[in-house]
């Protein structure tokens, strides 16, 4: 924590363009100063300036300082990891979104937490794949079946990886599949 007489004599401070034009007229004397981050990318500090009905920087005045600076610190460090992780959202987002098929993230109960571009278009167009009651909904009624039966299995941790291959109109026909969805059993353990 840092004040005038920190970083000058405080009568030289007096006698500066600064204090004369600026700081006087307003009733300031004295500012306290607490540096919250300092690295070669960012700067980041409190100040609480003084007024003269409150005199000049005291030992008090430091000690609430040196009370309130580390939460003041912490708060700009969780503001920075607010911002990478909006950062890296978007970058998901963008890297999901040069994906040809459709990539959907859902909930338990099939919300659609997220859809990458081709998710959007298909969900928009509804002729594969829609929302219904705010469920990921396949359009054919079997397939839906299909498309329930392997969520659920998924979401009861049956299946690690899985994918669905569901044909557009246009398509040419899918491959048979070599064998349907089962679940992935455990690695052997090493005796």
């Amino acid at each position: 924590m840092i004040s005038i007489d920190n970083v000058m004599p405080y009568d030289e401070y007096r006698e500066t363009l600064v204090f004369k034009d600026w700081v006087r007229p307003q009733g300031y004397v004295d500012v306290a100063t607490a540096v919250l981050e300092k690295t070669g990318t960012a700067y980041a500090a409190l100040s609480v300036i003084r007024h003269e009905r409150h005199g000049l920087v005291d030992d008090g005045a430091r000690k609430r300082m040196s009370l309130l600076a580390p939460h003041f610190r912490r708060s700009v460090l969780i503001g920075k990891v607010i911002d990478l992780r909006k950062i890296e959202a978007a970058s998901l987002a963008a890297a999901m979104d040069g994906v040809a098929a459709g990539v959907f993230l859902l909930d338990a109960s099939r919300r659609v937490m997220y859809a990458n571009s081709a998710g959007q278009e298909m969900l928009g167009a509804g002729e594969i794949l829609r929302t219904t009651q705010n469920a990921l909904a396949a359009a054919d009624p079997q397939a839906d079946q299909t498309l329930g039966a392997v969520l659920a299995a998924a979401g009861g941790g049956d299946l690690r990886l899985f994918g669905i291959a569901i044909a557009t109109p246009d398509a040419p026909p899918l491959p048979a599949p070599a064998s349907a969805a089962k679940p992935v059993a455990p690695a052997p353990k090493n005796p």
